[in-house]
């Protein structure tokens, strides 16, 4: 049994709503002493890592073909991996 005062009561409730977790799998880590990331705030990133990683097969296919590769499409997609790690970095070393 956990005991908690109104106000540490009301601040539990709006960690474990902020990290999109259920409460008890928000408590169970915080026990463990597990690092809690809230995954909502990642969705936009996870979607891009997604079309990026479909452009990057469709360059593979190309490539594994042999057809024609536009340098243009390879660079800007490289571009994009790397800003879209980038992002992923600043965003980890803020949750520290």
């Amino acid at each position: 049994m956990l005991r908690l005062s109104d106000r540490e009561y009301i601040q539990a409730k709006r960690k474990i709503r902020e990290s999109g977790m259920s409460q008890q799998d928000y408590l169970l880590d915080a026990i463990l002493g597990k690092r809690i990331v809230n995954l909502e705030e990642l969705r936009d990133l996870i979607l891009e890592l997604k079309r990026q990683g479909v452009n990057l097969n469709q360059i593979a296919k190309q490539m594994n073909s042999y057809q024609y590769l536009d340098k243009n499409v390879f660079d800007h997609t490289m571009r994009e991996v790397g800003n879209t790690w980038e992002s992923l970095r600043q965003y980890l070393q803020g949750q520290e």
